[in-house]
């Protein structure tokens, strides 16, 4: 294989979760999911407006790419400015934990 038919593409990593979230489930599971479902559909719009996309959806937790750290960082500010989760009596948990280096073919 060429080397210069190799090129890099950064990709961003996203984590958001729920903190307490099986204590919300005992205290009343179906008010939990709809408030933890309710507030990831809005920050997953809010994710994709910033140019990033969902990679997975699951119960409690979301995990979202962008291509640039910036997107990232401001796609959380924008969501933590609402407020609108903290209102349904959520708290999220958001890390950027890694930067990818990933290998693309030209």
């Amino acid at each position: 294989m060429a080397k210069d038919s190799l090129s890099r593409k950064l990709a961003v990593i996203l984590h958001a979760d729920v903190v307490g979230s099986t204590t919300l489930v005992q205290q009343d599971e179906v008010l939990a999911h709809e408030r933890i479902q309710d507030a990831f559909r809005r920050f997953s719009d809010t994710i994709q407006k910033y140019q990033g996309r969902i990679l997975e959806l699951r119960s409690d937790a979301l995990l979202a790419q962008f291509e640039r750290p910036s997107d990232a960082v401001t796609a959380t500010f924008a969501f933590q400015a609402d407020h609108s989760y903290l209102i349904m009596g959520l708290k999220l948990h958001f890390s950027l934990p890694h930067l990818y280096s990933r290998h693309t073919y030209a």
